[in-house]
């Protein structure tokens, strides 16, 4: 039996129908909507991540440009820089001098020569092991010679790659055997 709500309306079961067609095409575009805000939220977590690497690399350029300056301003003549005599230092210039090398290591010689360092060769712990500290020392000095004294040679950088860098990487090996910081020694 249908019941009618009052003269000229429509009988509420027909009211209910109506309502439930449309709820269910209220749901089918809540549905649809919800699909579309889950896409838009994979995409903005892809770009989150994009933006944190691009301010990752940001931060590492801005590090490597401050420390070229920073290396730069020893030299201000345009002069090769001299190799350093770690004896003859003063406190003050010995760790201004372990500040600027520790710099060119973590944000020149990881970065950009890194591949030729995969077998951990160059262990964290180098500050701490004068031969590898002097080793270093003078390989800076002329990665610097090299690459930012005014009158830099071609012949240079070659030396430095395949001279210089594969000895002290060689020489690496036996600075590091035995290690009392390396726990797998």
């Amino acid at each position: 039996m249908t019941t009618t709500t009052g003269k000229g309306q429509a009988p509420r079961d027909d009211l209910v129908t109506m309502l439930a067609v449309d709820v269910g095409a209220l749901g089918a575009r809540v549905d649809g909507m919800s699909a579309k805000v889950g896409e838009i939220e994979r995409h903005v977590g892809e770009l989150a991540a994009i933006a944190a690497a691009v301010s990752e690399l940001r931060e590492r350029t801005t590090a490597i440009a401050e420390t070229l300056t920073r290396m730069n301003k020893r030299n201000t003549g345009g002069e090769p820089q001299k190799t350093w005599s770690w004896t003859g230092m003063s406190p003050e210039e010995r760790a201004d001098r372990l500040d600027e090398l520790q710099s060119w290591v973590a944000e020149v010689l990881i970065p950009q020569y890194g591949d030729y360092l995969r077998d951990q060769t160059l262990k964290p712990c180098w500050p701490h092991h004068p031969a590898a500290v002097n080793e270093l020392s003078w390989l800076y000095v002329e990665w610097f010679n090299a690459y930012l004294a005014e009158e830099r040679r071609t012949r240079d950088a070659a030396d430095w790659h395949d001279r210089w860098l594969p000895g002290v990487i060689t020489r690496f090996k036996t600075v590091f055997r035995g290690c009392p910081h390396d726990p797998n020694e």
